[in-house]
């Protein structure tokens, strides 16, 4: 992928999970908790199948967002697209700025915008397994 602008510099304090939940204090796995640093929303785990596409939209559940039908930009809401492999293994997700185009955070690495929500379709993330998105009052964030 080389269509793509860097917005930060290199973080390796969070993930690009915990980006798109706006969260930049720490990384957000459910089979890390155990290590300094982790979170997941308590209500999104389960005894088992925490790694898989389920285990990630409740996790965004968790924080207030219900899957939609695209990644249309839709004013007052603010939109998150996650990623797998397959049903078995999410690997990614990433939210929509207020100008309708995406941002992503890039494993430990930089931060970056993107005008497609299916640009990392094809490679390691796998590709776009649905859209949600939540309500915003007024100001959502912008990178």
């Amino acid at each position: 992928m080389t269509d793509y602008e860097i917005v930060s510099p290199r973080d390796a304090k969070y993930n690009c999970i915990a980006f798109a939940a706006g969260d930049d204090s720490r990384k957000w796995d459910p089979n890390a908790l155990l290590k300094p640093g982790y979170y997941w929303p308590p209500e999104a785990l389960r005894d088992q199948d925490n790694d898989d596409i389920a285990a990630l939209k409740r996790a965004f559940e968790a924080i207030g967002y219900s899957e939609c039908d695209n990644g249309k930009l839709e004013a007052g809401f603010q939109k998150i697209a996650p990623y797998a492999v397959n049903e078995e293994s999410w690997q990614h997700a990433e939210f929509q700025d207020v100008n309708g185009e995406w941002m992503s955070k890039l494993g430990d690495e930089y931060d970056i915008r993107h005008k497609s929500p299916h640009c990392f379709e094809g490679s390691i993330y796998g590709k776009v397994m649905c859209f949600m998105k939540r309500k915003i009052d007024g100001e959502s964030r912008q990178v």
